[in-house]
Order: C-alpha cells, then structure tokens, then sequence
C-alpha cells in the first residue's frame, strides 16, 4: 500500500485529527461508517480491493484513532449489508444516521471526513463519490464550500464535477 493514502495536507489533517478526538462519540462513529458505507457503494458496488482499502483506512487512519477499530468495521458492514441487500433503499438507514448529528461542526467534519475517505484509494474524487457527499451537504444544509473548499491541496476540490 502507498505511504500516502489521501492528498490532504498535513497541517489539515492534524487538525481534523485533533478535532475528532474531541468529539469522539457513538453517533459520530455511526454516522462517519454509515456515510463510508455510502461513499464505497457509490458505484453501486464494493469489490474485495475497495474493501480491503476501507478497512484498512479503518484501522490504521489517525482520523479515527479515537474510535474502536472493531466496532467502526462492525458498523461499517452493517450499513454496507443494507445496500447490499436493498441497492438504494439502503440510504435510509445512513440518512437517519447522519441526520442524529445535530451539531453544525460536527456535521461539517463529517462531510470533510467523507471527502478524505472518498479520497483515500485513489487522489481523484470520482464523480459518484461527490455526488454523494453534495447530497449529504444538501441534507444536512451546509454549503459545499464548507467541505470542498480547503481540503485538496493543488484546488481541484474547488472545481464542480
């Protein structure tokens, strides 16, 4: 696996890191693996590779240090078998999860969590991946800026898809 797995820069990433630590909480950890869970079935699939790299990203990402690695990859799967099953009627069930985040700040983090996830195979934001995370800002009600707008360090997060 590369030694870089997102192109955030660090200082970003230290802060978020920090951040998260401080708002370590069930509903966040639930919320940050149900919208994972979104981002990877974006395409509408999840190979082994794409699922190998999430559960890596999973246990070993900084970002989420606060949080227990077995449960995070616990509700990851359990957010990734309802789309499996049910395609997108799976979205129900990370539109609640997402929606019991009631903190603007926390929610924002969220989104930009969703975006280095998004991020973490592969430089390139896909297409599908951020149109998931534009729906979850929509739903959530907070303005794209606030998520694209820092974290890609050569601008292209600025670019609209």
């Amino acid at each position: 696996m590369d030694d870089v797995m997102i192109t955030i820069s660090q200082n970003f990433a230290k802060v978020l890191t920090d951040y998260v630590g401080r708002l370590q909480n069930h509903d966040f950890s639930e919320a940050a693996m149900a919208i994972a869970a979104a981002i990877v079935w974006s395409d509408g699939r999840l190979d082994e590779v794409e699922q190998a790299k999430l559960e890596e990203f999973i246990t070993t990402s900084p970002l989420l240090q606060p949080f227990t690695p077995f449960r995070l990859l616990n509700t990851f799967q359990h957010y990734s078998e309802m789309y499996k099953l049910h395609g997108g009627k799976g979205t129900e069930g990370v539109r609640r999860a997402v929606l019991r985040i009631q903190d603007e700040d926390q929610q924002v983090l969220l989104l930009k969590f969703a975006l280095v996830l998004a991020k973490a195979d592969d430089p390139v934001l896909h297409d599908d991946e951020e149109q998931v995370i534009r729906e979850f800002c929509q739903l959530l009600n907070i303005h794209e800026d606030e998520v694209f707008g820092d974290i890609d360090d050569d601008g292209d997060a600025d670019s609209e898809g």
